[in-house]
């Protein structure tokens, strides 16, 4: 069986609203927490924290749902974080881009960057701002 997305696990459609989405989250989490099923090796609690701690984030949900929608896409390349160049948006912050083919750019955002590094997705797809290439992007 293939991963399953945030929206599988917990059992909601991706139009869910965020009071369905908690309501169908405290529901498996009764079903699944440690305590109720006597085992500390239950991968599904841990799956099922997992897709509420982006599914209740408004900005995480966007990110993620972005991410999802682009697995569709045909990917140009894979690379990794380190492969991307750290690039000064202003005086406060930085972005990670990665030079496309055409001339344009493919941009990580700094929701996409957390979602990598908590663990939380294992890769992002990400579309190149002049063309329809996209690459997917891991650590």
């Amino acid at each position: 069986m293939g991963m399953r997305t945030h929206y599988e696990i917990l059992e909601v459609t991706c139009s869910a609203t965020q009071e369905e989405i908690r309501r169908a989250f405290r529901k498996k989490l009764l079903c699944y927490h440690p305590d109720k099923t006597l085992s500390y090796e239950n991968n599904e609690f841990c799956e099922i924290q997992a897709a509420w701690n982006v599914l209740k984030n408004v900005e995480l949900r966007r990110s993620y749902d972005e991410s999802l929608h682009l697995k569709e896409a045909v990917i140009y390349e894979e690379i990794q974080v380190s492969d991307m160049e750290s690039v000064l948006v202003d005086e406060y912050s930085t972005s990670l881009t990665y030079k496309c083919r055409c001339s344009g750019e493919f941009q990580l955002e700094n929701l996409e960057s957390e979602l990598l590094q908590s663990g939380q997705v294992k890769n992002i797809v990400i579309s190149c701002n002049h063309c329809s290439s996209c690459i997917q992007v891991s650590l």
